[in-house]
């Protein structure tokens, strides 16, 4: 799937804070893995935007968009899971239509 920049550095910050959130069932399995592998992804992204001051050049990098392989959730998984609508935008792309 492809993710921007931007996309994936919101998905990051709402991963970290469901880390001390209750989680039940096979669930916080998916969201272990993609608490360990969402960093390892944004490495090289932190390290160049650490060096660009220049803000246009730094909009530019964070609408890039990555060709990453993440879990992905169904509705039914994160239903129990307290999350603001903020959170729900942040695991969009993650979330498979369910039939």
């Amino acid at each position: 799937m492809k993710l921007k920049n931007e996309e994936l550095l919101a998905l990051n910050m709402t991963v970290f804070d469901m880390k001390e959130k209750p989680i039940k069932g096979a669930l916080k399995f998916k969201v272990f893995k993609l608490a360990k592998e969402l960093p390892l992804l944004l490495e090289p992204l932190q390290e160049v935007l650490e060096d660009e001051k220049d803000k246009k050049m730094i909009e530019e990098i964070m609408k890039e968009e990555q060709d990453v392989s993440l879990p992905t959730f169904t509705q039914k998984e994160l239903e129990d899971v307290e999350l603001s609508i903020s959170d729900l935008f942040a695991f969009e792309k993650l979330i498979q239509e369910e039939v």
